[in-house]
Order: C-alpha cells, then structure tokens, then sequence
C-alpha cells in the first residue's frame, strides 16, 4: 500500500473530528533486509545475494576492513531477491562487506549489518584421465605428474601401465616394451609400483613360465629397455613391490612365509657397474602392512625408508650408518608416506582413542591433525602439506596446507558441469600429492568410484588467477 502524504493525512484526521468516526490508516512496514549470504566465493570473484521485503535497488560495499572502500554500481532495477557479482578480488584474502537497498533509485538505502568471506587461494582443475579401461589401480607418482600402475584385462591377468598428465597419455608398458617383435616377447610387465622424478619405472615382470622378477625401464632414454633386477630376497620369499627414488636406489619389498614383509636397498647404478661387489642393505626382519600402510622411500641422501614393525610401532631407518628410529606410545598408528625432509604421515588414534586422526610425525615431534577426524594421511609433500582421505565413506575430501590450514577440495575443484558430475557423485580415493609449483600448491591424483564398480582416475591441477 502506498505511504499516505502529510497533507491527506491531515485532511482525514479533520474529517474524523467532524464526523466523530475513526478512518483507518494503512502505514507502509519499512523496508527490512534478510538473508544476507555470500556464494559462489573463488580465488577472485564472489556473488553477494540477499532478500528485502518489498522491491528494492541493489548495492554492495566491501573491502579488507570495516571502512570498506569499494562498491559496486547502483542497480537500479527493483527486486526482492538480490544478486551482485564482485571480481577482481585477491586470493586467499578475507573481505568485510555489507549490502544496500532503497525502494526507489532516489530514495535513500537502508544498510544491512557487516559480513565477511575469504576467497579460496587456489581452484584445482579437474582432468580425467583419457583411458577406457575402468579399473586402474594407481601405485605411485611423481613430480612430472607421471603415474604408474596396474589394471586388469579380461583375461583376468594384471598389466602395468604409466600414465602422463602433460600429455594425457596412458601407455601400456606390456604392449609397448614386450610386445612382438622386442627382446622380452612373451614377457608380462604386471605391477608397476615405482617411479622417480626422471621417469625410471620399476615393478613386476613375468617370464613366459609365470617367474616373476624385479624389473627397471627408463622410460624417457633414447632407447628404453626392459632391465632384469636382482633378486635379493631370502630363500622362500616372493617379491611385493618396488621403489626407486631420483639416486636410483631401490628398495624392493618382500613377503615372507608368515605374512609379514621384509625389504632391502640397493643402489642401481653401482650395481649395473660392478654387480659383484653390491651387497644390499637390509631393513628390520619383521614389518608389515596397518591399515593400508605403505613402505616409503625418499629423496634424501642417505635414503629413508618409513612404514610399521610387525607389532605396529611406526619406524624411520636410514640408509648407511643411520639405522633405524621407532616411534613407541602411538596409538595403532599407520605410516603411509614418507617426505625428503624425512617427515612421515599417516594416522593414528592417539589423543582420540574412539577415531583415526591424521598425523605428521618427525624424529621430534607427533602433529595429530585434530580438525580431521576419520580421516588417513595418505601423501606428504617437501612443504609437509598433508592429503587427506576421508576413511569412512570417500567424502570430506581434505587438504592440510602446512601455511593455511585445512581447505576443502569439495570447494576447491572446477570444471565442465559433466566432469564436476562425475565428481560428485561417486566416492574418493585420493592417493599421491606431489611437491608445490608455482601456485603454492602441488598436483593431487586420485579416482572415483562408481556404484556400477567403474572408476576414473583424475589429476587435480592447481590454477591461480
């Protein structure tokens, strides 16, 4: 109803006086504001929205402070729902801002209270990757975001595979490096667990008969070939899995009769030199797998390997003169990665017996991520950020950046309406996070598991405006 002016006003109160009646008047409520909420918030953009209770113009004032400073043009278009776009923000900065309504261009706005966002300091672009087959099993990872793995072909046979994110290329080293026509015609390379920075792979690879022997392809030389590796292992052992850091140490574990594992290291370059005269070194004789553990080698020199002892307590043992350092009093932990600055990470259920939290562990001191609960730390980087996997149902996906804290890939992902379906609407298995690039932020690798038991494994690649 419209506001009633003063001079009609007067002139029916007058009139009510004459007649000794009582004319009702209709007031205008005030304009209110509601619903004030800020949307869509990226690395340098946001969508302020908001309600007010009649038709009313469009504004926004914001700002690093309470003081403001910028604001967007009028709109003058009257509406009840509200919609304004802010651009050209800062990354990872916190913003205070306020809106502005008026029921008419001229007419003088009512101002709602202060609030505030904080645009996200990275999006990660998704990249599935260009590959039919739908059970890849990804095995490691590294800073070229070059993956490698397995899968398994209708003949119900597992073949190794490298994937390359610059390309988005898959090979299948079987077919590529065994097939007709090469030195290990007949030859089946199957799990292919290691690779290092320079693009050397390792792994598993079978002989005609079904033997299974270690195996190195340098994948990026002029002539790449399949190279047999020595088998180390004690009588009565088979082979696991292999890695190799960018010294070309490998480390090769085996499994022995009772279950638990042992492993060894070795240099491949000394031993391609004088094979006679390398004598490996040999880790602890009992360890093993806690809760989808792993056994890491890294980077530094002398190399490090992490991972559990056969009753669970988590270890770091050192190459040469370092040996072995064990963490006792964590509660069941589960060692899953391995930096070079000898920083491991996983989970345990110290300080919450009741759930698995993440944890960083040095020879010093135990960080429990305590924000993450039911969550494993499952890839460590040089900048110690932590990968998070939601362990109970694939969701809650997590990234604790050693600067920022924890943040949210959920928030954090874009692409095409079809990839972020895809996204959506499976559960998570996140694997490998390799060191920052220039954005502050490394590449994520993991898949997506459908309820038809089909996957798709994607690259996470940070953007920043």
């Amino acid at each position: 109803m419209k506001t009633i002016n003063r001079r009609l006003l007067t002139f029916l109160l007058a009139l009510s006086a004459i007649h000794g009646t009582f004319v009702p008047i209709a007031f205008a409520k005030p304009l209110s504001i509601s619903a004030v909420k800020a949307t869509n918030i990226s690395t340098d953009r946001v969508t302020i929205t908001w309600t007010t209770s009649a038709p009313a113009t469009s504004q926004v004032e914001y700002g690093t402070t309470t003081s403001y400073g910028n604001a967007t043009p009028v709109g003058n278009t009257l509406v009840t729902s509200h919609s304004v776009l802010i651009t050209g923000l800062t990354k990872n900065t916190t913003y205070h801002y306020r809106v502005k309504s008026s029921p008419s261009p001229s007419g003088t706005p009512i101002v709602s209270g202060n609030n505030t966002f904080k645009t996200l300091p990275v999006r990660y672009v998704i990249q599935f990757w260009n590959y039919p087959n739908p059970g890849i099993w990804m095995m490691d990872m590294n800073n070229s975001d070059q993956v490698v793995g397995w899968y398994t072909r209708p003949d119900g046979n597992v073949y190794g595979i490298r994937y390359d994110t610059l390309t988005d290329t898959t090979l299948d080293l079987t077919d590529m490096y065994a097939g007709p026509g090469t030195a290990f015609e007949g030859w089946r390379i199957s799990n292919t667990s290691g690779i290092n920075d320079d693009g050397v792979i390792v792994g598993k690879i079978r002989d005609p008969s079904g033997a299974v022997n270690g195996y190195l392809l340098d994948t990026l030389a002029i002539d790449p070939k399949i190279v047999l590796l020595p088998d180390f292992s004690p009588p009565g052992t088979t082979i696991g899995y292999l890695r190799i850091n960018i010294h070309r140490d490998i480390l090769t574990i085996y499994v022995n009769p009772d279950g638990n594992y042992g492993a060894y290291l070795y240099n491949f370059d000394d031993y391609d030199l004088a094979p006679e005269l390398v004598v490996p070194e040999y880790l602890p004789a009992a360890i093993k797998s806690v809760r989808g553990s792993a056994f890491s080698l890294n980077n530094s020199t002398p190399a490090q390997v992490a991972g559990n002892l056969a009753d669970g307590t988590a270890f770091l043992w050192t190459s040469g003169e370092g040996g072995l350092q064990t963490f006792p009093g964590l509660k069941s932990p589960a060692v899953r990665d391995l930096n070079d600055a000898g920083v491991l990470c996983g989970d345990t259920y110290s300080g919450k017996p009741s759930k698995p939290y993440p944890m960083r562990l040095t020879t010093s001191s135990l960080n429990v991520l305590t924000g993450a609960a039911d969550h494993d730390g499952v890839s460590i980087n040089s900048s110690s950020d932590v990968l998070l996997h939601d362990s109970v149902n694939g969701t809650g996906l997590l990234l604790h950046h050693s600067d920022l804290g924890y943040l949210d890939l959920d928030a954090l992902v874009t692409g095409s309406a079809e990839d972020l379906g895809y996204w959506f609407g499976g559960t998570h298995k996140l694997w490998f996070l390799n060191n920052r690039d220039a954005t502050g932020f490394g590449h994520i690798t993991g898949s997506i598991h459908f309820a038809d038991g089909s996957n798709k494994p994607y690259t996470l690649i940070p953007v920043a405006p």
